[in-house]
């Protein structure tokens, strides 16, 4: 039974993305491809200089210890993302475009 719950951990783990790398996918796509997947916005942030910033918070841990986890997109006048930035992640957080992709194909 270990080494079954060994093998299907190092399974599971090979298949994560960084949050890094997840976050780091979705630059130069339009940020409704994010909110396609990752559901609405916690908030929105329009800048005078036409830029907006959006956010998504989740908490994650235990009982005893909780954590929470802010993803934030920067998209240019035209929604496309920019940049981004993350605090608090852990690492196997949400879905990357080669995980949508993957797991969503594109219906013709």
């Amino acid at each position: 039974m270990f080494k079954l719950t060994c093998l299907l951990f190092a399974a599971i783990s090979a298949g994560c993305s960084t949050t890094e790398k997840v976050m780091d996918s979705w630059r130069g796509h339009h940020i409704e491809e994010v909110v396609a997947n990752w559901g609405a916005p916690s908030s929105s942030l329009k800048l005078t200089d036409g830029r907006s910033i959006y956010s998504w918070v989740s908490n994650w841990g235990s009982a005893y210890l909780l954590n929470t986890c802010r993803q934030s997109f920067t998209t240019d006048r035209n929604n496309i993302i920019q940049n981004w930035r993350f605090t608090g992640c852990p690492q196997w957080q949400t879905l990357s475009v080669k995980d949508v992709s993957e797991f969503f194909p594109q219906k013709n």
